[in-house]
């Protein structure tokens, strides 16, 4: 197992950036973000009690997110005074003034944060509030994205979500077991950063610039005298090499399933391993979500964890005949029987039980279920031996007169869920499968697209806010579209989805369009409302297009 850390080029760019960075209130920004670490939201309310009356362990988590925000120690160190300095607080020359109370030992600035909370963030124009019920329970107030990027904080700018998240992630230690790329550890990096401080999509987009700018890594950790060596100190830091006299949590490590996770991009959506853990476990489950959202590769993917794959697609014609079996005529008009498909692996599955099987149902939702499993629908809860209607003949003449689906056939049905000419699927299905919901990964059209046009588009910022519009205006997230519409096979270039100003009228004009008339039955005010008034029209010149895509969309 290799380990990877931040190196010390890049932490030092990151504060470079800092440096040059002038925000208003730089230790309350700080705040926020050790805020939106330990839980907070705008929803509900979140203690912060008085430090005499925290447990061990809610001190501990407290001190963990402290320390990955502001301290300018190490964890093999203790600090003391002038100790913590948040990300927004590093000037050209640090001054007592630039740290978070400088005159207050580390250990107990969880106590200073419950005064500055009292005396200074729950005032107006804050972005705290204190609970009615409970004088320790506070929430953020519903504008609080809005009083950030105000005068008194962001006053407009935003931040680098890059080198926020090198300073973050500075100290911790990257476990990976082959040679990965910075460019994938730079995802994982932005990605737990994210995720640790519970960053929403709306903070993300709304506060940070999303450069993803590559980071370097190296295998030597930085310290803390390294870090402490890269800023210019007016007031030196108050560091040694004693017991640290706080507990906090020293070993958060990023191992090697977390970077394999993230590195596949799966966004929002379950990774393979779970998806096949998923399957060992209950073996039924149906992915549903709306198109091209990634169900039919997903299950691509897991195929090479199963020793048989059959696969087939459920359609309105799709018979009990051929699904299960009956009798049939012949060319000569002779009469029958012959056994259906799934009848067919469940035999071969008993018969081979040193194997494992995996029957993939494409689209189940697209035929009659009750009528295609028909009585052996109870078959599906597993250790039923289900009587046939009719006794049939294997390929081997042999009576079959009724059958069960033995343990080592796993069966994944995919349905998408935009198909509103379809009926619902059967409750007697829907209680004996594990149901996975798929939903649009932006970050896999984030890490595999390229625009090489000349108006700095971001096409995962495009497709949210294309999936923003249809939601707001069709009321239903099974509209939205997948994440395959913005990789098509035509834009692939050396594994990389290229896009310049030409693909993407093409796109709008002969794929996004369509679809969105379709969806909308062509209503003409919805289709305004979700492309525009001319985007809707298929624009045919490409500089105007682009023009009116940036404007509408606000993508600049």
């Amino acid at each position: 197992m290799n380990k990877k850390y931040i190196s010390v080029e890049s932490l030092q760019t990151a504060i470079h950036y800092f440096e040059r960075n002038d925000v208003k209130s730089p230790e309350q920004l700080g705040l926020f973000f050790f805020f939106k670490g330990i839980g907070m939201d705008s929803f509900d309310d979140c203690y912060y009690k008085k430090v005499k009356e925290m447990s061990d362990y809610e001190k501990k988590k407290l001190y963990t997110v402290l320390f990955s925000l502001a301290a300018v120690f190490d964890a093999n160190e203790k600090p003391g005074k002038t100790t913590c300095l948040f990300p927004f607080s590093i000037s050209e020359q640090v001054k007592r003034s630039n740290f978070f109370n400088g005159g207050t030992e580390f250990k107990n600035l969880l106590s200073r944060i419950r005064d500055t909370i009292d005396n200074t963030l729950i005032d107006e124009g804050k972005f705290l509030k204190i609970s009615d019920d409970n004088k320790d329970k506070f929430s953020l107030v519903r504008n609080y994205i809005e009083i950030l990027k105000g005068e008194s904080f962001l006053d407009g700018n935003k931040i680098s979500l890059t080198n926020f998240s090198i300073w973050y992630m500075r100290f911790r230690e990257f476990q990976v077991e082959d040679d990965v790329s910075n460019e994938k550890l730079t995802q994982v990096c932005v990605n737990k950063t994210c995720e640790d401080l519970n960053l929403t999509k709306t903070e993300i987009e709304e506060l940070f610039v999303d450069d993803r700018n590559i980071i370097s890594f190296t295998s030597k950790q930085v310290d803390g005298e390294t870090l402490r060596s890269l800023i210019n100190f007016v007031d030196k830091p108050e560091v040694t090499s004693e017991k640290r006299g706080f507990d906090m949590n020293t070993n958060d490590v990023i191992d090697n399933e977390y970077i394999k996770k993230v590195s596949q991009s799966i966004g929002e959506n379950i990774s393979v391993k779970d998806l096949t853990d998923l399957l060992m476990a209950s073996k039924q489950v149906i992915l549903h979500g709306a198109p091209g959202t990634g169900k039919s590769y997903i299950t691509e993917q897991i195929k090479s964890s199963f020793d048989e794959v059959i696969k087939i697609q459920f359609h309105p014609s799709m018979s009990y005949e051929q699904f299960i079996g009956g009798y049939t005529v012949d060319t000569d008009g002779n009469i029958s029987s012959k056994i259906g498909v799934f009848l067919e692996t469940c035999l071969n599955a008993i018969s081979n039980k040193d194997k494992k099987y995996l029957f993939i149902i494409d689209e189940i939702n697209r035929g009659n279920i009750s009528k295609i499993f028909g009585e052996t629908i109870i078959a599906l809860d597993r250790g039923y031996y289900v009587q046939l209607s009719q006794k049939l003949l294997d390929k081997e003449s042999k009576i079959i007169d009724g059958f069960y689906i033995p343990e080592n056939l796993f069966i994944v049905g995919t349905m998408n869920s935009a198909d509103r000419s379809i009926a619902l699927v059967d409750y007697a299905i829907r209680r004996r499968f594990a149901f996975v919901k798929f939903v649009p990964n932006y970050d896999i059209v984030k890490t595999t697209s390229i625009y090489v046009g000349d108006k700095n588009i971001h096409m995962d910022r495009l497709l949210s806010k294309m999936n923003d519009r249809i939601f707001k205006v069709l009321k239903d997230e099974d509209l939205l579209l997948g994440q395959s519409y913005f990789m098509p096979c035509w834009a692939m270039e050396d594994d990389k989805y290229v896009w310049n100003n030409k693909k993407i009228k093409l796109l709008f004009n002969h794929y996004i369009i369509p679809i969105i008339e379709e969806y909308t039955y062509s209503n003409s005010k919805q289709l305004k409302e979700i492309l525009g008034i001319e985007i809707s029209r298929r624009i045919t010149d490409t500089d105007r297009f682009i023009k009116e895509l940036v404007k509408e969309y606000g993508l600049i």
